[in-house]
């Protein structure tokens, strides 16, 4: 009986530990995403579709707290992203899209989402998207994947952001759909 009981207390005191390891990487990312206002870096872009026929693009970021995003692609070259406030304007393939984001809510959601990642708001990203989360540390980074709890019609069915352990800067995003359409975005 007694070995039962010290097993349940060691076990017990182990999955406390975990459990508080992810609450301090959490605070650290969310610390240091309050400290990134301004990003600039070159990126690259991988689209892979449910045929897992995959395309590379590349180009330059810019992100600007609380909520400007503009990333310029060099390959393809015409392409652009602009996110600035509650307006959203998407260049591809020659055609251009404006969005109001006041009358738009999952493009307002996908703004929030991208500007919540720089900014290591996991907690956000998880209730807004109805997901679970679990974080990791590989060593370089520490990885968190959201996970969708029930499929539904648009949105994400699983997020993992990588943040660099040394500053807790993002580095790594992928987004994959429900409709197995993934985007992974490496920033450099």
């Amino acid at each position: 009986m007694k070995k039962t009981i010290s097993f349940l207390m060691i076990f017990f005191l182990v999955i406390s530990l975990f459990a508080g390891n992810d609450n301090d990487i959490l605070n650290k990312i969310s610390a240091a995403g309050k400290k990134h206002t301004s990003v600039e870096s070159k990126f690259t872009h991988i689209r892979t579709n449910a045929a897992k026929v995959k395309v590379e693009m590349n180009g330059s970021l810019t992100f600007k707290a609380p909520g400007q995003l503009k990333m310029t692609y060099t390959k393809p070259a015409t392409d652009r992203f602009v996110l600035d406030g509650n307006k959203m304007q998407v260049i591809a393939n020659g055609k251009e899209v404006k969005y109001d984001l006041t009358k738009n809510a999952p493009m307002k959601k996908l703004a929030n989402f991208l500007c919540q990642a720089f900014t290591g708001q996991v907690e956000s990203i998880a209730t807004a998207n109805n997901a679970n989360y679990s974080i990791k540390d590989d060593g370089k980074y520490y990885v968190v994947t959201l996970t969708a709890k029930k499929k539904a019609a648009q949105g994400f069915a699983r997020i993992v952001l990588s943040y660099k352990k040394t500053d807790c800067a993002l580095m790594k995003m992928e987004m994959e759909e429900f409709n197995h359409l993934i985007n992974s975005y490496e920033l450099h």
